[in-house]
C-alpha cells in the first residue's frame, strides 16, 4: 500500500515478526488504531504473511502495512527493504515489536536516519537460551538498545526490573501496561449461554472454570489439570474449559494427562476462538497458570473486565493488577494444591464472586482502558521527539 504524505501529528512505523493472535500482536493491534484516531501517520511492517490477524489489520482504514516477505530467519535483506520504507514515508520514530524485530528495527532505522528509535520488552523472567535465535537476539537487542535506541518500552515492572538485571539500560525503559477493551463486553448485550451450553455439551447452569491461554509449556496447563483433580473430589459437577490453540503435540500431552488424572470428562478442550468475549458468559472463575515469562496477561484482563473474578500466579505483573483479596487471588506459579484451594473457595462463595468480580471490572475501566495505553505511547514518543528533534507534535 502506498504511502501518502499528509501533515499528521508524528510519522510512526512499527515492524513485527507476524500478526498472528497473540497478546503482543493484539496490543499492536489496539495502539495503531488508537494512534491513527489521534490524526498519526502509522506504517506497519511485518516478516511473514498468513498470520490468523491480517485481515483484521488490513481492514484499519489509513493504516500503511506491508509484508516485507521475508524468507527465512537468516534473510537480512528485509532490512534493506525496510530502510527504503521509511525513508519513504519520512519516519520519525520507528518502534521493533519484540525479538527478533527490535534489533532490525534499530538497524534499519540507523540506515534510514530516523530520529527516535524504539524497542520493546514484553516478557518478564523467561529463559532466553532456550534456543540459539532467542539467545543473540535478546544480547543484540541489548547491545543495539543500550547503544542507539532512544528508549525501550515495556509492558510490566516486573519484565523492566528482568532486563535490567540482564545489562539493559535502565534509564531508557519506560513502562507502559497493556490496554484493554473495556467496551466489548458492554457491545456484546445478546444472551448466548444456550448456544454455548448446547455447543460444548455442559449443563445448563453448571459452574465453570476456565483457562484462556495459547497451548504453551510456560503457560503452565500441567498444572491447571493437577489442580482439577483435587477440586474435581470436592465438586464433581464442576466443568473445567481450556480456551486456546497450539501445537497438536502439546495438545495431545494435555489430554493424555486429562486422563491418567481420571478428569479427561470434565475437561473441555475448546481450541482457539473468535468469541472469547462472549464465551466468557458461562464461564465463572477464569485462572492462569503460568509459570514464568508473561509480562501482562490480557486473557485475564479481559476476563475482568467482563466482570469475572480471577486467579493467578505470581508471573509478571499480575499481583499488581489483580490485588490479591480484591479482585481475586494470586498464588505461587507450579502449585497445583494452592490453585485448587482457591478455585474451591470460589465455588463455595457466589457472594464472594460477584463481589471480587465486580472490583475486578472496576479496576479494568479505571487503571487498563486502551486509551491510557494510547495516551501514555503518545506521551513517550513526544518526549523523545522533542528531545531528539525539538518537534513539538502536541
Amino acid at each position: 500500500m502506498a504511502a501518502h504524505k499528509v501533515n499528521r501529528a508524528m510519522r510512526i512505523s512499527f515492524l513485527i515478526q507476524g500478526l498472528d493472535v497473540g497478546g503482543a500482536e493484539i496490543q499492536l493491534y489496539y495502539l495503531v488504531r488508537g494512534l491513527l484516531k489521534h490524526n498519526h501517520y502509522i506504517q506497519l511492517a511485518y516478516f511473514y504473511a498468513g498470520g490468523a490477524l491480517e485481515k483484521k489489520f488490513q481492514e484499519i482504514e489509513g493504516l500503511d502495512l506491508n509484508c516485507l516477505w521475508r524468507k527465512s530467519g537468516y534473510d537480512f535483506s528485509v532490512i534493506r527493504t525496510y530502510v527504503s520504507m521509511l525513508r519513504r514515508a519520512d519516519i520519525q520514530i520507528v518502534q521493533g515489536y519484540m525479538p527478533p524485530a527490535n534489533s532490525l528495527a534499530l538497524i534499519a532505522g540507523v540506515f534510514a536516519k530516523v530520529p527516535v528509535k524504539v524497542a520493546s520488552l514484553r516478557a518478564s523472567n523467561w529463559d532466553y537460551r532456550e534456543t540459539t535465535g532467542t539467545f543473540i537476539y535478546f544480547h543484540l537487542d541489548r547491545i543495539l538498545g543500550n547503544g542507539i535506541a532512544d528508549a525501550y518500552l515495556a509492558n510490566s515492572n516486573r519484565g523492566k526490573y528482568f532486563h535490567i538485571s540482564k545489562g539493559f539500560d535502565d534509564r531508557k525503559i519506560f513502562v507502559i501496561h497493556n490496554g484493554i477493551d473495556t467496551e466489548v463486553i458492554k457491545r456484546n448485550k445478546q444472551d448466548k449461554k444456550k448456544e454455548f451450553y448446547k455447543e460444548l455439551k455442559i449443563l445448563p447452569n453448571s459452574l465453570v472454570i476456565g483457562l484462556i491461554a495459547r497451548i504453551a509449556p510456560i503457560k503452565d496447563h500441567k498444572t491447571f489439570l493437577e489442580a482439577v483433580k483435587i477440586v474435581h473430589k470436592e465438586y464433581p459437577e464442576a466443568v473445567f474449559l481450556i480456551v486456546g490453540g497450539g501445537a497438536p503435540s502439546l495438545m495431545d500431552d494435555l489430554r493424555r494427562l486429562t486422563k491418567e488424572l481420571g478428569v479427561e470428562e470434565k475437561v473441555i478442550f475448546a481450541g482457539m476462538r473468535n468469541d472469547v468475549p462472549e464465551l466468557l458468559q458461562i464461564i465463572d472463575i477464569v485462572c492462569s497458570s503460568s509459570s514464568h515469562g508473561e509480562a501482562f496477561s490480557n486473557s485475564i484482563a479481559e476476563a475482568m473486565a467482563a466482570g469475572k473474578p480471577v486467579i493467578v500466579t505470581d508471573v509478571g505483573d499480575m499481583a499488581e493488577v489483580v490485588k490479591d483479596g480484591e479482585c481475586g487471588f494470586v498464588i505461587p506459579p507450579r502449585h497445583p494444591k494452592a490453585l485448587a484451594k482457591r478455585i474451591i473457595e470460589f465455588l463455595s462463595d457466589e457472594e464472594t464472586r460477584k463481589t471480587m468480580g465486580a472490583m475486578a471490572r472496576e479496576r479494568i475501566e479505571k487503571n487498563y482502558a486502551i486509551d491510557s495505553l494510547i495516551k501514555k505511547t503518545e506521551q513517550v514518543y513526544q518526549c523523545l521527539l522533542e528531545k531528539k528533534t525539538g518537534y513539538n507534535a502536541r
